[in-house]
């Protein structure tokens, strides 16, 4: 399960992988799936836990370090919001942001 806000790169994404998905409507989101994987395109700040479900555990691989650092703390919050706390690996780095 994921989240995104560009379509494009999900339609991207499905296509890469050969696969073609349903798309519906969920409350403000556009919900692509295919196979075993379900991607949200949106407003991450618009997920809530209803949308969602149960959250096992949490990949972030470049979100975070994408925001703009005051934005990164609304975003870490509402994470551990809709995921009811659920453990996360956040792959960063660090570097000049200027």
């Amino acid at each position: 399960m994921g989240v995104e806000l560009s379509p494009l790169a999900i339609e991207s994404l499905f296509q890469g992988l050969s696969l073609k998905p349903a798309i519906s409507t969920v409350g403000k989101f556009q919900c692509y799936r295919a196979d075993r994987i379900t991607i949200f395109v949106g407003d991450f700040f618009e997920l809530t836990e209803e949308i969602l479900g149960t959250v096992d555990e949490v990949y972030d691989r470049a979100a975070l370090v994408a925001l703009p650092d005051p934005m990164r703390h609304a975003y870490t919050q509402h994470l551990i919001q809709i995921t009811q706390k659920a453990p996360q690996l956040l792959i960063t780095y660090e570097y000049d942001q200027r």
